[in-house]
C-alpha cells in the first residue's frame, strides 16, 4: 500500500474527532496533547493499519512511533470499540476510508 494513505486518512479522521490532520503527525510529548488530538492520532493509526493496509513497520517509519506503542494504539481502539457508540463513528470513518482509498 502507498505511503499517501496515511494523510489521506487523517485527513478524515482528524475532523471527525475535533482535530487537525496536521494535529496527527504532531510529534510533541503527550502533556502538550488534547484528547481529541491523542484520540485522533490514535484512530489514524488504526485504520491506516487495518483498513488501508500500511503495516506497522511502514507506520513506524512514516510516523516516528516505534512499533510497540503502535500495537498499544490499535488494542486502545479496539478496546475502546466495545462502547457501541464509538464503534459506530470508527464504523463510519471505516468506510469513508475505505471507499476514499479503494472506490
Amino acid at each position: 500500500m502507498s505511503a499517501h494513505l496515511l494523510p489521506f486518512t487523517a485527513g478524515i479522521v482528524a475532523p471527525a474527532m475535533g482535530a487537525t490532520p496536521h494535529s496527527v503527525f504532531d510529534i510533541s510529548p503527550r502533556s502538550r496533547r488534547t484528547r481529541a488530538e491523542a484520540v485522533a492520532r490514535t484512530g489514524t493509526i488504526y485504520l491506516a493499519h487495518t483498513v488501508a493496509g500500511l503495516s506497522l513497520r511502514q507506520l513506524e517509519g512514516l510516523m516516528w512511533i516505534e512499533r510497540r506503542e503502535l500495537r498499544r494504539s490499535v488494542r486502545l481502539i479496539e478496546e475502546a470499540r466495545e462502547d457501541a457508540a464509538f464503534d459506530a463513528v470508527m464504523a463510519r470513518l471505516e468506510d469513508a476510508v475505505r471507499e476514499g482509498a479503494f472506490g
